[in-house]
């Protein structure tokens, strides 16, 4: 007689986000994260899924990247906002967890979820490690649903 065989796969934590060689890619599924969960629902994203429910206070997504040299950088988030427009704040930290300076964000509506567009902000950052937080918070204006695929780090020109 046959019997049934279950097999179970534990997925391991989130890897720190590194950057990929050559291309300065942040995938969100690894990043350091606070209240939000990963999906692979919505088609189009890349990497091996993206970050949803990000829609309350003190959540976040946190990239831990490294400029190999201080100065001005584009940062460009690949995101989806199916249910309208989104803000958030972005946190830049030293290595050290000192913050430096916080943008606003303000995520343009996309047609729908399976549809991903990039938001792209000019930050600064020391040379070495830096922390780049994606932060839901009510006081400095944070509102509505955000996917959040990917972070593109580059020097900017």
């Amino acid at each position: 007689a046959a019997s049934a065989v279950t097999a179970l796969q534990l997925a391991p934590e989130p890897l720190p986000a590194r950057v990929v060689t050559g291309n300065g890619r942040y995938e969100s599924e690894n990043s350091t994260r606070e209240g939000v969960s990963s999906s692979v629902t919505a088609a189009g994203f890349s990497g091996r899924g993206y970050i949803n429910n990000f829609v309350r206070d003190g959540q976040f997504v946190e990239f831990r990247v490294n400029a190999p040299e201080a100065g001005a950088y584009r940062a460009a988030l690949r995101y989806s906002a199916g249910g309208g427009a989104a803000i958030r704040a972005l946190v830049i930290e030293n290595g050290a967890a000192v913050k430096l300076n916080t943008v606003k964000l303000e995520f343009a509506a996309t047609p729908n979820w399976q549809t991903w567009a990039e938001l792209t902000a000019t930050i600064t950052l020391p040379a070495g490690s830096s922390h780049l937080r994606v932060l839901f918070n009510k006081d400095s204006g944070s509102r509505n649903w955000l996917n959040l695929d990917a972070l593109t780090l580059e020097a900017a020109r």
